[in-house]
């Protein structure tokens, strides 16, 4: 697991991260997913957002002590990638995923990266 870019442009702040395996094969599935089916909870019309995405991340701005999730749209579906049932990595083809955040005052610099079932990447730089 590498975290490739943590990029401020606007109110938005975009995480791009690639995981990587030395196993032949790795599904990746509901790995990085908040465990909540949004459409099954039914909130919000048109609903999409299942199991299977990337919403299970999120930033925290320590200067603040606040908590990012993923940003979602009108429909309450996440801003980042989904889809993931039935995806694998390989050891010869790292996947890259990438999730969208609502940013912090200008002010923070840096902020810690919580990916599921691989912890706090802390102190992150936005650039």
């Amino acid at each position: 697991m590498s975290i490739l870019s943590l990029v401020r442009s606007g109110l938005t702040v975009e995480l791009t991260f690639e995981v990587s395996t030395t196993a032949s094969s790795v599904g990746v599935g509901d790995w990085f997913d908040d465990g909540i089916d949004e459409s099954v909870k039914g909130e919000g019309p048109g609903n999409l957002d299942g199991s299977n995405t990337v919403d299970g991340v999120f930033l925290v701005d320590g200067t603040d002590a606040k908590k990012y999730p993923v940003a979602r749209d009108s429909n309450n579906k996440c801003l980042c990638d989904d889809n993931l049932f039935l995806k694998d990595v390989t050891n010869a083809a790292p996947m890259v995923l990438s999730a969208t955040f609502g940013a912090p005052p200008a002010y923070v610099k840096a902020v810690d990266v919580f990916i599921p079932h691989y912890g706090t990447f802390a102190n992150v730089p936005l650039s």
